[in-house]
């Protein structure tokens, strides 16, 4: 088992500028949301109520912008389905919905979903077998074709049976909740970038733990950590390393750059604990356990601040 003081051998000349590198590069990041993004309140009187324990349609369908309140118990998928052009919000309220087929909530079209989690409330996805849609195959709990953001102070499980647990194919936020991930591949996984502001994040998963895929085009791939509590456990964790080849199982993945400008981190991987183009650590707590590296940059390495 390697802790975070082993890095690749690529890698470790980097570390010699601890202290003394200039953060030329780091991104500000109240540019990168917008309040949509983190605003969590909520009124009834503003929102379409959907009693799930009343539906019996195997699906139920979002067509237009606007707030819906979800709550109660529900075996079947949420569809959203809007104009190009349209913001769908979805607060969950105590919502358990299993989905037989496909993702639990599935963002085939919008501008953007904003998920709230409401405060004092637990709430559950859960998929099914995936869905083909052209040529893509939809794997992961909560999915979204178009950009992600969560927010609220209440709980939510995301249970990845198939795949993935939480899925953008464009940007994602997380801005704040509790949330539980479990999922047979990657956990969290956005497409274009990721940014996690506060929040706690617990992530069980046999891929990733939290991966940025994008590598063929500039500006994307990338994840910013500016705050709040991650935890992420990968395969076996770091005891388990070398034991299933050819996966990669990874705690923070990004295919550009990875930046973290705060926050507190607690990973056990069976492959590297950061991983990316390139790792700027301005700030945060640090417990990592790998089978791999610590920390690995395909190119530069830059520390100037932060514990472990």
């Amino acid at each position: 088992m390697r802790k975070l003081r082993v890095f690749s051998a690529m890698t470790v000349l980097a570390l010699l500028l601890w202290g003394t590198a200039a953060a030329a590069g780091i991104p500000d990041v109240t540019t990168l949301y917008k309040t949509k993004d983190t605003e969590d309140s909520w009124s009834g009187v503003e929102a379409e109520t959907i009693d799930l324990n009343a539906i019996t349609d195997a699906e139920v369908v979002i067509s237009a912008k606007g707030n819906y309140v979800l709550s109660g118990k529900y075996s079947g998928r949420i569809l959203i389905s809007a104009p190009e052009g349209d913001k769908v919000r979805l607060i969950l309220n105590g919502a358990e919905i299993t989905s037989p087929e496909g993702p639990a909530i599935y963002e085939k079209q919008a501008d953007k979903l904003i998920i709230t989690i409401a405060a004092d409330t637990e709430n559950m996805l859960t998929d099914g077998t995936p869905v083909t849609d052209d040529d893509d195959t939809i794997g992961a709990a909560l999915y979204a074709e178009d950009d992600l953001s969560i927010n609220g102070t209440g709980s939510l499980t995301v249970n990845g049976t198939q795949k993935h647990g939480i899925q953008s194919k464009a940007d994602l936020i997380l801005a704040n909740g509790n949330i539980t991930v479990t999922a047979v591949k990657d956990g969290v996984r956005g497409r274009n970038s990721i940014l996690i502001l506060d929040g706690k994040l617990d992530v069980t998963a046999g891929g990733d733990g939290i991966a940025s895929t994008r590598k063929d085009s500039d500006g994307k791939g990338w994840i910013v950590l500016a705050g709040g509590q991650v935890t992420v456990k990968t395969g076996s964790g770091a005891s388990g390393a070398g034991k299933v080849k050819g996966s990669s199982r990874k705690g923070i993945k990004a295919a550009a750059d990875l930046t973290v400008l705060g926050g507190e981190y607690t990973l056990d991987c069976e492959d590297d604990g950061m991983n990316a183009a390139n790792i700027t650590i301005c700030d945060g707590s640090f417990d990592i356990r790998s089978g791999d590296d610590g920390l690995h940059a395909d190119g530069n390495l830059v520390i100037t601040g932060g514990k472990h």
